[in-house]
């Protein structure tokens, strides 16, 4: 061991909790002093009523008291730390008379003095007020204005996004389009979080929201919610059994999902203006962005008109899924949609009954195109097939009068489904056996429409709906339970990734001009329809239509276990899902489009640099 002088003094722990005390010392006496020399104590109660009245003192104790909560208060907001440090520092140098500079040194100068009292060291007083000096008025704030986190948008990338949300494209496709800019120099992307917050924080943006009610019933005693979760078991029960195949349109008991065709109504309206929820808008100066400190002035964000009667464009949409390659993977399938847009549809028995009114309008016409055609009455006193309008239209009779009445018939719809079907499924095992699945639409469920679906090889054991004696007795018997997205993969959520895609097509055909026949537009039902067949093209994917229609057993799963009620976990009465489960697959038509961004982009960007 060697010899020499044992170590005496405190260990490292105990120096180290003095020198914290120290400093914990130093930082309540700055605030101390920042309070008292900012914020002066008001008088207590006592002080403030003596020598008063009663009423007078009442009064004076009620303002001292007032006065007392608001110091308290202003004292907490007083800021910590290199802030209060420097504050108290200034305060000191101008109750002092603010000294000239070479009286700051030495033992009794001003440095030494306001150390003293703040317990700091001389030099970093004078380094501070040193740089009170050398900045002025820029000198109060120890940051500068918008430090913090690297900006991830450059000026130019912040503009472009303004220009786009200014136009009511939306946030969500606001990213996606800058995105493309980004990717086309070699740039990660952004998420939508980091466009939002530039565009409130760098451009000085505004904008609003609106809400919505869901619907649904979570009483697990309503009709409703028995109804429904007798049809779930029964469904349940009927996937547990082998489908039947049968050579003939036949009855089946079992059911596959490969057997079943979906289809639901999907109607959207046209939107004059912008498809936005939100509107932004951006301070400016002579068409660019600029702080409204720097002149730049907020414009009145874009309106959208709201007429007496809305339009919309009127679809009926269909699905499936099949095996493919040889048994090993499942495609979904799309088929051909039913459009009626500008027509409403009626039930068998409403539609017989308007035939027959227009058939009496149209045979007292003398006139026009009526005046060289013959009665639409046969010999029995009965109106023959078409009327009046057979003899004037001949085949296309039926197309005519739909045009003038503005209405069409479920069986026009039916129709179409067993063709678009028929087609789907042809070289499948259920070409003869395959499932109609259908919302519960009343002019659908109606005692006509199923006569109808009869008549065309399609009882209740062709069609999802209740069987068995599932609901006897209830509003419910012969017809689906309704209000059950959860139960239809178009409404779970097929539509929401059908309206995503219009929705990024009119992001990306934005630019170009209005008549262009590639742009998407919703101005009109027939630039709503346009927009809806070309997107129903490419949206949903194959993937995405079998990912939804294997669903329905786990959807039937949660029904029964919450008693038939509203399903919390599958609420997709609103269609949404996560932005980062859809791969956006553009239309051809936005190619062109997308060149034309990216080109301006560019133009902004090299004007810039």
């Amino acid at each position: 061991m060697p010899i020499g002088r044992k170590k005496k003094g405190k260990c490292k722990d105990s120096n180290m909790h003095a020198r914290n005390e120290r400093r914990a010392a130093k930082r309540s006496t700055v605030r101390a002093t920042v309070a008292r020399l900012v914020v002066p104590h008001p008088p207590t109660w006592v002080e403030a009523t003596r020598g008063r009245t009663a009423a007078s003192a009442e009064r004076a104790r009620t303002r001292a008291e007032s006065s007392k909560a608001v110091a308290d208060v202003e004292r907490k907001d007083v800021r910590k730390g290199e802030r209060d440090r420097r504050r108290a520092i200034k305060v000191l140098y101008e109750q002092l008379g603010c000294p000239d500079e070479k009286d700051w040194g030495g033992q009794n100068g001003t440095a030494a003095d306001i150390a003293g009292r703040l317990m700091l060291d001389a030099r970093v007083v004078k380094r501070t007020l040193a740089s009170l000096l050398a900045k002025g008025e820029a000198w109060e704030s120890p940051r500068k204005p918008l430090a913090g986190r690297k900006r991830k948008l450059t000026e130019v990338e912040c503009e472009v996004c303004a220009d786009m949300l200014e136009q009511g494209v939306g946030l969500s496709q606001t990213t996606y389009n800058i995105n493309e800019l980004r990717a086309s120099y070699g740039r990660p992307p952004v998420g939508k979080e980091t466009v939002r917050r530039n565009m409130l924080s760098q451009v000085h943006g505004m904008r609003t929201k609106t809400a919505t009610k869901k619907t649904g019933k979570k009483d697990v005693e309503s009709a409703w919610a028995i109804a429904r979760l007798a049809q779930s078991k029964q469904y349940k029960e009927q996937l547990g059994r082998t489908m039947r195949v049968s050579r003939g349109r036949g009855a089946t008991s079992g059911l596959d999902l490969e057997a079943i065709g979906w289809w639901d109504e999907k109607h959207a309206k046209a939107v004059l203006g912008p498809m936005s929820k939100h509107q932004w808008s951006f301070p400016k100066k002579d068409g660019r962005v600029c702080a409204p400190d720097d002149g730049g002035q907020y414009t009145a964000p874009p309106e959208r008109t709201l007429p007496k009667f809305e339009q919309e464009a009127r679809f009926a949409f269909g699905v499936m899924m099949k095996t493919v390659d040889g048994g090993r993977r499942m495609m979904g399938v799309k088929m051909e949609p039913f459009e009626y847009t500008g027509k409403k549809m009626l039930g068998v028995a409403a539609w017989e009954k308007a035939l027959e009114v227009e058939f009496a309008r149209v045979e007292k016409l003398t006139g026009g195109v009526w005046a060289n055609v013959g009665s639409g009455v046969g010999p029995d006193g009965e109106y023959i097939e078409g009327g009046r309008y057979y003899a004037a239209h001949g085949d296309a009779w039926l197309e005519k009068v739909e045009k003038t009445l503005k209405l069409v018939c479920v069986t026009r719809l039916i129709d179409h489904i067993v063709a678009e079907m028929d087609k789907a499924f042809a070289g499948t095992p259920y070409a003869n056996t395959y499932v109609i699945a259908h919302d519960a639409l009343s002019q659908f469920t109606e005692f006509g429409a199923q006569e109808y679906l009869r008549s065309k090889g399609f009882g209740p054991d062709r069609l999802l709906g209740p069987r068995d004696g599932t609901n006897v007795g209830t509003r419910y018997e012969n017809r689906q339970v309704g209000d059950s997205p959860e139960l239809m993969p178009l409404d779970s959520n097929l539509f929401s990734d059908l309206m995503y895609g219009c929705k990024q097509h009119r992001a990306l055909t934005w630019l170009l001009p209005n008549d262009d026949p590639k742009k998407f537009k919703f101005g009109t039902p027939a630039e709503v329809s346009n927009t809806l067949r070309r997107t129903w093209e490419v949206f949903p994917t194959p993937e995405r239509i079998v990912e939804d229609i294997k669903r329905f057993p786990d959807a039937l799963d949660k029904i029964i276990a919450a008693k038939g009620a509203y399903v919390d976990e599958m609420d997709n009465r609103k269609g949404r899902r996560k932005r980062a489960t859809r791969k956006f697959t553009a239309h051809p038509d936005c190619d062109e489009a997308r060149e034309a961004n990216v080109a301006k982009y560019r133009q902004m960007l090299d004007e810039a640099q």
